[in-house]
């Protein structure tokens, strides 16, 4: 059993696969660990292009024949992860590979949860989306007020925790599970704009998002 599983959905990413491969294998060096990459119906050569590094590195490549959605490779992913810990890690490396070393050190320290405060250096508008998306989830559910940055897609978290928690189809899906963490702790890193591949932002999240904060609101008040 690995200590560490790094679970990484991908749409269309063959660009970013063999930077995202790279990096994380340079960060995770003497670390026991497995990358487990979700190809969710690509049209492009993303698994074949995994594939390739499978025999060089602890890499389970795991392809989807139709596009299911983000969360639907997530839950393949973790069906297949054997580690004491997971990590989830987007492959269009918005968020650094090199962050996970330190976050492993804390959760091996006690914390159940490490999650990421980002350093934001995206276009304009996006931060202020951003901005404003986080303020709204500490107003709408107070205990996410323990969080710098509650709307982050990289965490890393005991298994157990991870396992008791069903993901569903949110826009920000481990908002579930960091209100369920009991002993937190937060790492900052460094955001960075993609350079390969297409970036998955649509306007009309926004609003899905609002829905979800109010459906979250509703079921932790009943």
């Amino acid at each position: 059993m690995p200590l560490l599983s790094v679970i990484v959905p991908a749409y269309n990413e063959e660009t970013n696969i063999p930077i995202l491969i790279e990096r994380v294998t340079k960060a995770l060096s003497g670390i026991d660990y497995e990358l487990i990459i979700v190809d969710d119906g690509s049209i492009d050569n993303t698994a074949d292009v995994a594939k390739k590094f499978e025999d060089k590195h602890p890499i389970k490549v795991i392809r989807h024949e139709r596009n299911k959605g983000k969360i639907e490779a997530l839950k393949t992913g973790l069906q297949a992860a054997r580690g004491e810990f997971i990590a989830f890690l987007d492959a269009d490396m918005e968020y650094p590979p090199e962050a996970l070393p330190t976050m492993l050190q804390k959760a091996i320290q006690g914390h159940d949860l490490v999650a990421t405060i980002r350093v934001d250096n995206r276009p304009f508008y996006r931060r202020i989306v951003s901005s404003g998306a986080r303020c709204l989830a500490k107003l709408l559910i107070p205990k996410l007020r323990r969080y710098k940055d509650p709307i982050t897609e990289m965490i890393l978290a005991k298994r157990d925790l991870i396992l008791q928690i069903n993901l569903k189809n949110y826009i920000k899906p481990f908002i579930p599970i960091l209100l369920a963490a009991k002993n937190l702790a937060e790492v900052e890193i460094q955001l960075s704009y993609r350079t390969g591949g297409e970036s998955s932002f649509r306007l009309k999240w926004i609003f899905n998002y609002l829905y979800e904060l109010l459906d979250l609101l509703v079921k932790r008040g009943r």
